[in-house]
């Protein structure tokens, strides 16, 4: 099946929309999105709540990747809430501008 997909930089130049705050839920291509954002991010700087699944991220791809990606956006954590789930850690994050 194939689906086509938009980065939320396209969306939101398209539609005129600027999100206030961000919910990822991407399990594994959280920093893909977040790369598709970027302009959105750095101009706008809108709240984000990410849910990280280290496990599922694509080969060559860490969880600091994501930190120094955002960190280069102007944001840093705010909060954090680790889960775990069948031996599986997860995390969510809430990333605020500097």
């Amino acid at each position: 099946m194939q689906v086509e997909g938009i980065t939320l930089d396209s969306y939101s130049k398209q539609s005129g929309l600027v999100p206030r705050l961000i919910k990822i839920d991407t399990v594994g291509s959280e920093i893909w999105v977040c790369e598709g954002a970027k302009r959105l991010l750095t101009q706008n700087q809108s709240a984000l709540i990410i849910a990280t699944h280290p496990k599922w991220l694509p080969n060559g791809q860490k969880i600091e990747d994501l930190f120094e990606l955002l960190s280069s956006c102007g944001y840093h954590v705010a909060s954090s809430d680790n889960l775990r789930y069948k031996a599986a850690d997860f995390r969510d994050y809430l990333f605020l501008a500097k």
